[in-house]
């Protein structure tokens, strides 16, 4: 042990290296005996040396094995790095994490190499999905990076999947033909999606009743903070008023639970705001538009809006928006 550190910490080739005799540990070497764990850079500080060290001592008294991609994906994914990150971001991550799991998991980060991820992405049949796995690896290995678990970065270097922006039309039919059939509560979030065009997923579902003013819906965006109004119209504050009076919480729009509890039988979320609903997230938009069984995705219905397709005398929009500082007038 050096001078002032921890037990079983010494300075070796500027790193803190943990070095303890543990035989017979699942992380302990079978011939030595020894754990060694390369906790943090000494120019990090001590409160980073003393962070990581309790982490890695906790692994220790739990048996978790340990020095595998997947402890690193467990730590990335409670670390301040992924919660810096915008909410729909790391909601995007964390489900890609997931997926990687089960593939990447079991191995020993400098066993990954860019033959591995090139091969991933190849064997994807969505592209554009796969250069967003790509993404994901390549900020965990930062993270890894920067944790001193590995010196270099396995994602980098490798080409990214040409995208193409989606050429899917949505005819105004389409979506009346949808918002006929749809149930209430994702009507209402279908029918606002495309009249205020401007709002992602993220930040529909995020809306709370106390954005609602008199001078309209106030879209705070989630990935850059900056804040806009869209102004009313007499169809939206149609919407919007429906919404409010389906809505037993703080939020706008809600998902009917008693309809979910009869199909699934099963107990209200942990998210639930009330017995009878809960604010939507972007799963639970994502299930109920695949069980409506339409050919177009959610995200169409924002393009829509945008676009010289819309149909006024069929929703009552017109097909163009006016953009005035930061008012957006929907009419």
């Amino acid at each position: 042990m050096s001078k002032g550190l921890p037990k079983y910490v010494f300075v070796r080739y500027g790193s803190y290296l943990y070095r303890r005799k543990l035989t017979g540990h699942p992380a302990a070497s079978a011939k030595t005996g020894l754990i060694q764990k390369v906790l943090c850079r000494v120019g990090e500080g001590l409160p980073t040396l003393y962070e990581q060290l309790a982490k890695f001592e906790r692994r220790l008294e739990t048996g978790h094995q340990t020095g595998t991609f997947g402890q690193i994906i467990a730590e990335y994914l409670t670390s301040q790095r992924l919660a810096e990150k915008a909410p729909a971001t790391r909601d995007e991550y964390t489900r890609i994490v997931n997926k990687l799991m089960p593939v990447f998991a079991h191995m020993a980060p400098r066993d990954i190499e860019r033959s591995h991820i090139a091969m991933m992405m190849d064997q994807m049949k969505a592209r554009v999905m796969a250069n967003r796995y790509r993404s994901v690896m390549s900020d965990i290995f930062e993270y890894a990076m920067r944790c001193g678990h590995l010196n270099e970065n396995p994602a980098k270097g490798i080409s990214r999947n040409t995208e193409h922006a989606r050429g899917r039309v949505l005819e105004t039919a389409e979506l009346q033909a949808a918002l006929n059939v749809a149930p209430p509560h994702y009507r209402r979030v279908m029918a606002a999606q495309a009249l205020m065009a401007k709002p992602r997923q993220s930040d529909l579902v995020a809306l709370r009743k106390e954005h609602i003013t008199p001078e309209g819906v106030v879209i705070v965006e989630s990935k850059t903070g900056r804040r806009s109004v869209v102004a009313w119209s007499d169809l939206l504050r149609q919407v919007i008023r429906e919404a409010l009076e389906a809505s037993t919480c703080e939020h706008v729009f809600c998902e009917d639970l008693s309809a979910r509890k009869r199909q699934r039988k099963r107990k209200a979320p942990p998210h639930a705001c009330g017995e009878q609903c809960s604010a939507w997230t972007l799963d639970s938009i994502r299930l109920a538009h695949k069980r409506l069984g339409v050919d177009f995705t959610f995200h169409d219905l924002r393009s829509w809006a945008k676009s010289n397709h819309a149909n006024p005398e069929s929703l009552g929009m017109l097909p163009r928006y006016q953009r005035v500082r930061k008012i957006e007038p929907v009419r």
